[in-house]
């Protein structure tokens, strides 16, 4: 069974980018550009992880990633953020708000793949 990857980024071109190569590495990918698409492709059809940008229009990916943590259906699903905000402590929001690991952007599709990879295969956050 292949492993589902939610890319949850407003930017449609990186969003592309992304999920092409975790195809490529056989990844079955879903996408969406906003906070609330995403709320309905995971209640849809629960991932194996989740790429989740944090400046998101509609819910940012901090509320989203609260949101997840009390769903008991997302609730052990790993969430990996990634953003382009440089000011103040990113990361440590990141985890407070549910996140298994943070990204800052700009970052590499094999990067993501590497952090996926790592988060799929530990357990899960408690």
């Amino acid at each position: 069974m292949k492993r589902r990857i939610l890319v949850v980024e407003d930017s449609t071109d990186l969003r592309q980018i992304y999920a092409a190569y975790l195809e490529e590495l056989g990844f079955d990918v879903a996408q969406a550009g906003d906070g609330m698409e995403a709320l309905a492709l995971a209640k849809a059809q629960t991932p194996s992880a989740v790429l989740l940008d944090i400046g998101l229009p509609r819910l940012d990916g901090f509320y989203l990633a609260e949101l997840w943590r009390r769903d008991p259906q997302m609730r052990e699903v790993p969430l990996i953020a990634i953003s382009a905000f440089t000011e103040g402590d990113y990361e440590k929001r990141a985890l407070q708000s549910g996140c298994t690991a943070a990204l800052r952007k700009p970052c590499s599709p094999q990067e993501v793949a590497r952090e996926l990879n790592a988060v799929i295969s530990s357990p899960p956050p408690r």
